[in-house]
């Protein structure tokens, strides 16, 4: 999914990453492209609603510190992996964020 997240209401997050690992077999890898949340990039475009950085996916990774928070907010039936969260470079617009996800069924 390259620049598709940033464009969801924030309110719209999680319910779109419960419907994504649905549908995603076990083992499935998801790659996201998103702007980074203080980026040129993402402040001049108006239809830009979710920031991101590199640490927002780490709410479903068991593995990171912020897991915990994501199961006191109840998004503990969201298990992925994160086997890439990289920052790129843009220019002119400023970085852009690569996620590569695994699903964990």
């Amino acid at each position: 999914m390259r620049h598709v997240f940033e464009h969801i209401e924030k309110e719209n997050f999680i319910p779109m990453m419960r419907e994504m690992y649905r549908v995603c077999k076990p083992g499935a890898t998801i790659a996201i492209a998103v702007p980074y949340a203080l980026s040129d990039n993402f402040f001049t475009d108006p239809t830009h609603k979710m920031p991101f950085t590199s640490r927002t996916f780490d709410f479903f990774d068991s593995s990171r510190f912020l897991h915990e928070n994501g199961i006191i907010y109840g998004w503990d039936d969201i298990k992925i992996d994160i086997y890439k969260s990289e920052l790129i470079d843009n220019p002119p617009y400023g970085p852009d964020l690569d996620f590569v996800l695994g699903v964990v069924k």
